[in-house]
C-alpha cells in the first residue's frame, strides 16, 4: 500500500511483494496441516525482518519471476512493509506456538487473521500493517507537535 508521501528513502518493489505474499498464502493454507509451512512463513518473515527483503527466499524467487516475464517495478516506501513484516513474524511465532500448545482457539484466531492479512496482500494490494504503521507515524507526529 502506498502512502503519499514516502516516510524512508528505503524502497522496495510492491510486485515482488505481492507476489511472494501469493507464495506465503499458499504457504499458510498448507501450515493448516503441515507445521513445516509455518516454520518456511517464520524463516521468510525473520530473514525480511533481520537482513532484508533481498535475501528473503520468496522474495528472491519473486523478483526472478517478475524479470522472467518482464514486468516493471513497482517502488513503494519500506518503511511501511519493513513494520508489517515484524507484525506478521510475531503472529506467526505465537500461531506457531499456539499450534504446538494444542490450543485450538487460540490457533485458529492467529491463522484467520494471518489467512487475512496475507491475502488483502497477494489479492488486493492492501497491507493492514502498513495501514497500522501510517497511523502509527502519523499519531506520533501528532503528538510531537
Amino acid at each position: 500500500m502506498a502512502s503519499s508521501c514516502p516516510i524512508s528513502s528505503e524502497r522496495v518493489d510492491a510486485n515482488a511483494i505481492r507476489l511472494s505474499a501469493l507464495f506465503m498464502f499458499f504457504l499458510l493454507l498448507w501450515g493448516y496441516v503441515s507445521v513445516l509451512a509455518l516454520l518456511v512463513i517464520i524463516m521468510e518473515l525473520a530473514i525480511r525482518v533481520f537482513m532484508g527483503s533481498l535475501y528473503a527466499p520468496l522474495f528472491v524467487v519473486a523478483k526472478k519471476i517478475l524479470k522472467f516475464f518482464k514486468i516493471d517495478e513497482v517502488k513503494e516506501d519500506a518503511a511501511a512493509k519493513k513494520f508489517a513484516a515484524r507484525v506478521g513474524l510475531i503472529l506467526m511465532i505465537f500461531l506457531l506456538l499456539a499450534k504446538l500448545m494444542g490450543w485450538e482457539m487460540v490457533w485458529e484466531m492467529f491463522y484467520g487473521i494471518m489467512a487475512v492479512c496475507i491475502a488483502l496482500e497477494a489479492f488486493f494490494h492492501y497491507c493492514v500493517g502498513c495501514t497500522l504503521y501510517n497511523y502509527y507515524v502519523r499519531g506520533v507526529r501528532l503528538c510531537r507537535k
